[in-house]
């Protein structure tokens, strides 16, 4: 949410020689977008026209729709908003449940939302219907974002247990039905699917030149066999990233290591991958060996490519591309 338009006055013309400027326009101050706000109580004026707030708690903007959305507001009455009884804003759950982990934790909401379940409204209907919002809030909240709980799944119990005192017996046995579904591992989050019969193996090469050795030679794999399981390997690392290690650039951010561990874990895979596609080329002493093992990446980074793995195309490009690879001149004139 950005804040809103105010009316500025015009800030003294800047002295300047730069082509194309004309001293004698006037020179005012840009609206400020997606930025901070440092209170609350103060007046906006959107649109020139007075957005009437009904409490210190919350400010509101007009959208280019002229729909009224919240541009700032405390987490009570963040929580009140998306449980309110005369409207239910499906991109603000959305956008809620995806950072709401930037400014508290999920004890501090789950209390709230508790909190918000046992208010007594005058309105017995607006009151059962805001329950309702609740129970739909946690159902998507668990769907989506289970790790929130699967360390501790009894974080939840404190409102399953208030929800059947309040005889919303059914409404609880349906979130702990998808409570039940998230710890075996059923859910309705999207992942990749494979074909059930995988491809064969393609099998390893046998060494002719020196049939006894022992050490690892990567000309032997078979281009497109290394890039399966290089795929394998790199995907089983990318699934477990959770979006909130998305924000705010968590993976370079001090607690780096229990905000973004799954980010981290990838960007080790990724310079690890490409130190040793660097080590494996700049460790043969043999020129045309040397060739052969350069041809052999090249041909692996195809293969990811084509398996959509765009990151193990860059660890090799990375690899290939350091200063020490990039200065044997005559492994790169004979490749080509």
């Amino acid at each position: 949410y950005g804040l809103p338009k105010r009316k500025h006055r015009s800030a003294p013309r800047p002295k300047t020689s730069q082509p194309g400027f004309s001293p004698k326009a006037p020179f005012n101050m840009p609206t400020r977008k997606s930025t901070m706000i440092s209170s609350l109580s103060t007046d906006f004026s959107v649109e020139n026209e007075k957005v009437s707030k009904p409490d210190q708690d919350v400010i509101y903007d007009i959208d280019s729709d002229g729909e009224k959305v919240i541009l700032g507001a405390t987490l009570k009455k963040l929580v009140e908003q998306l449980t309110a009884a005369d409207k239910h804003d499906q991109k603000m759950l959305f956008e809620f449940l995806l950072t709401y982990r930037s400014f508290c934790t999920t004890q501090q909401l789950l209390d709230l939302i508790l909190d918000r379940f046992n208010e007594v409204s005058g309105n017995e209907k607006d009151q059962k219907i805001i329950r309702i919002r609740i129970v739909a809030v946690l159902k998507k909240w668990i769907e989506d974002y289970w790790y929130d709980f699967s360390d501790n799944p009894d974080k939840l119990k404190p409102l399953l247990n208030e929800m059947r005192r309040k005889d919303m017996g059914s409404s609880c046995d349906r979130l702990e039905g998808v409570i039940a579904n998230q710890k075996v591992g059923l859910s309705n989050t999207r992942i990749a699917s494979f074909p059930k019969n995988a491809p064969p193996i393609l099998h390893v090469k046998k060494n002719t030149e020196n049939p006894a050795s022992t050490e690892f030679d990567i000309t032997e794999y078979h281009p497109t066999e290394f890039a399966r399981q290089l795929t394998l390997v790199e995907f089983n690392l990318y699934k477990k990233i959770k979006p909130s290690e998305c924000l705010k650039q968590a993976w370079d951010k001090p607690g780096k290591e229990e905000k973004a561990p799954n980010i981290l874990a990838m960007i080790k895979q990724f310079n690890d991958v490409s130190s040793w596609v660097s080590t494996q080329v700049l460790k043969e002493e043999k020129l045309k060996k040397r060739i052969k093992i350069v041809c052999h990446f090249i041909q692996i980074a195809e293969v990811c490519r084509e398996l959509s793995n765009l990151n193990g195309v860059l660890e090799i490009v990375s690899g290939l591309s350091q200063g020490h690879i990039d200065r044997l001149k005559n492994t790169w004139a004979l490749k080509k």
